[in-house]
């Protein structure tokens, strides 16, 4: 049987909605295109992100609202296959954002609350001026997700999902500066 896709792109178009509003009051709502199945995953880019349930996935997508800036999923070449039960979806899109000093300031917060000890603080202070020098520039970060999505009571449900940042760009010219890694 041949996979109908625009069930499939409407649960795109739902998801990127969500990052379109950025409505703490949508949460709800919004979450209706995920699985409550107990299998359910989601693994943002920070490494303490990885929800195993419903109810705690609701904190990344209001952090990634509140802290994110514009986020454009590129649907219209999203790569999906899969069958009548799974679907396997995989796509680009855009996190992008003005660099002013209150997101230098929260990048100083949340890195300081990553898990990156084994940076100097020396390095870390060389990356938030470089961060600075960037003031009122735009920042376009590339993003990567992957989805899997089940068919659930004749509906198309996100169950599994990975967001990663691709590195390219202005992460190569940071991690070249800060920490002498040269693409191969």
């Amino acid at each position: 049987m041949i996979l109908n896709k625009d069930s499939i792109l409407k649960v795109l178009q739902q998801l990127q909605e969500g990052y379109s509003r950025r409505d703490p009051t949508y949460i709800d709502e919004f979450m209706q295109i995920f699985s409550k199945d107990d299998v359910f995953l989601i693994i943002g880019t920070n490494p303490q992100e990885v929800f195993r349930s419903f109810e705690t996935a609701k904190q990344l997508f209001l952090d990634d609202w509140k802290n994110w800036g514009q986020v454009v999923f590129d649907i219209p070449n999203a790569i999906i296959t899969g069958n009548e039960k799974m679907v396997w979806v995989f796509m680009n899109g855009n996190n992008m954002d003005l660099i002013t000093s209150e997101y230098v300031n929260n990048c100083i917060v949340k890195w300081e609350q990553s898990s990156l000890e084994e940076i100097t603080s020396k390095k870390k202070a060389q990356f938030f001026e470089i961060l600075n020098h960037q003031e009122g520039n735009l920042l376009i970060s590339p993003i990567r997700i992957t989805l899997i999505l089940v068919k659930e009571m004749g509906r198309w449900l996100i169950q599994h999902m990975h967001f990663s940042f691709p590195i390219k760009g202005y992460q190569l010219l940071i991690m070249k500066e800060l920490f002498g890694i040269e693409k191969n």
